[in-house]
Protein backbone atom coordinates (compact mmCIF):
# COMPACT_ATOMS: atom_id res chain seq x y z
CA UNK A 1 0.00 0.00 0.00
CA UNK A 2 1.24 3.06 -0.69
CA UNK A 3 -0.38 5.98 0.75
CA UNK A 4 1.48 7.68 3.23
CA UNK A 5 4.98 5.98 2.48
CA UNK A 6 7.69 8.13 2.33
CA UNK A 7 9.20 7.54 -1.06
CA UNK A 8 12.62 8.12 -2.75
CA UNK A 9 12.69 8.55 -6.23
CA UNK A 10 16.09 8.52 -7.99
CA UNK A 11 16.63 10.07 -10.98
CA UNK A 12 14.96 13.16 -12.56
CA UNK A 13 14.55 12.19 -16.44
CA UNK A 14 11.36 11.36 -18.49
CA UNK A 15 10.86 7.88 -16.97
CA UNK A 16 11.41 9.11 -13.56
CA UNK A 17 8.82 12.16 -14.38
CA UNK A 18 6.42 9.73 -15.73
CA UNK A 19 7.00 7.28 -13.02
CA UNK A 20 6.40 9.98 -10.12
CA UNK A 21 3.13 11.48 -11.59
CA UNK A 22 1.47 8.11 -11.84
CA UNK A 23 2.95 7.19 -7.63
CA UNK A 24 1.05 10.62 -6.83
CA UNK A 25 -2.35 9.75 -8.05
CA UNK A 26 -1.47 6.61 -4.78
CA UNK A 27 -1.09 9.65 -2.68
CA UNK A 28 2.38 8.67 -0.95
CA UNK A 29 3.93 10.80 1.78
CA UNK A 30 6.75 12.45 1.43
CA UNK A 31 8.50 12.15 -1.86
CA UNK A 32 12.31 12.77 -1.87
CA UNK A 33 13.89 13.04 -5.81
CA UNK A 34 17.77 12.73 -5.96
CA UNK A 35 19.64 13.21 -9.20
CA UNK A 36 23.39 13.29 -10.61
CA UNK A 37 22.40 16.47 -12.10
CA UNK A 38 21.70 18.50 -9.35
CA UNK A 39 19.80 21.22 -11.65
CA UNK A 40 17.54 18.49 -13.36
CA UNK A 41 16.63 16.99 -10.04
CA UNK A 42 15.70 20.37 -8.51
CA UNK A 43 13.44 21.03 -11.39
CA UNK A 44 11.38 17.59 -11.17
CA UNK A 45 10.81 17.88 -6.97
CA UNK A 46 9.71 21.53 -7.79
CA UNK A 47 7.14 20.51 -10.54
CA UNK A 48 6.19 17.65 -8.36
CA UNK A 49 6.15 19.39 -5.29
CA UNK A 50 8.74 16.76 -3.40
CA UNK A 51 11.68 17.50 -1.44
CA UNK A 52 15.38 17.51 -3.41
CA UNK A 53 18.48 15.92 -1.72
CA UNK A 54 21.54 16.21 -3.45
CA UNK A 55 22.58 12.78 -5.18
CA UNK A 56 26.03 12.50 -2.98
CA UNK A 57 23.16 11.74 0.31
CA UNK A 58 22.07 8.75 -1.48
CA UNK A 59 22.30 6.79 1.40
CA UNK A 60 21.48 8.89 3.88
CA UNK A 61 17.93 9.13 1.36
CA UNK A 62 17.37 5.44 1.45
CA UNK A 63 16.99 5.62 5.29
CA UNK A 64 13.95 7.79 5.01
CA UNK A 65 12.12 6.08 2.51
CA UNK A 66 9.62 3.20 2.51
CA UNK A 67 10.00 2.85 -1.43
CA UNK A 68 12.51 3.72 -3.77
CA UNK A 69 12.39 4.07 -7.66
CA UNK A 70 15.21 3.62 -9.46
CA UNK A 71 14.97 5.22 -13.24
CA UNK A 72 18.32 6.07 -14.03
CA UNK A 73 20.56 6.14 -17.46
CA UNK A 74 23.00 3.74 -15.41
CA UNK A 75 24.60 0.91 -16.95
CA UNK A 76 25.29 -0.96 -14.05
CA UNK A 77 23.32 -1.19 -10.64
CA UNK A 78 23.88 2.39 -8.26
CA UNK A 79 22.17 0.10 -5.23
CA UNK A 80 23.23 -2.69 -3.97
CA UNK A 81 22.46 -5.33 -1.55
CA UNK A 82 25.40 -4.48 0.72
CA UNK A 83 24.14 -0.56 0.83
CA UNK A 84 21.36 -1.45 2.59
CA UNK A 85 23.23 -3.60 5.59
CA UNK A 86 23.60 -0.73 7.62
CA UNK A 87 19.75 0.64 7.28
CA UNK A 88 18.75 -3.07 8.36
Amino acid sequence: SVPGKPTLLIGAGKMAELTAKHLQSLEPGRVIVTNRRRERGEELASRLKAEFLPYNRLFDALTQADIVISSTGATEPIISASDFAPIM
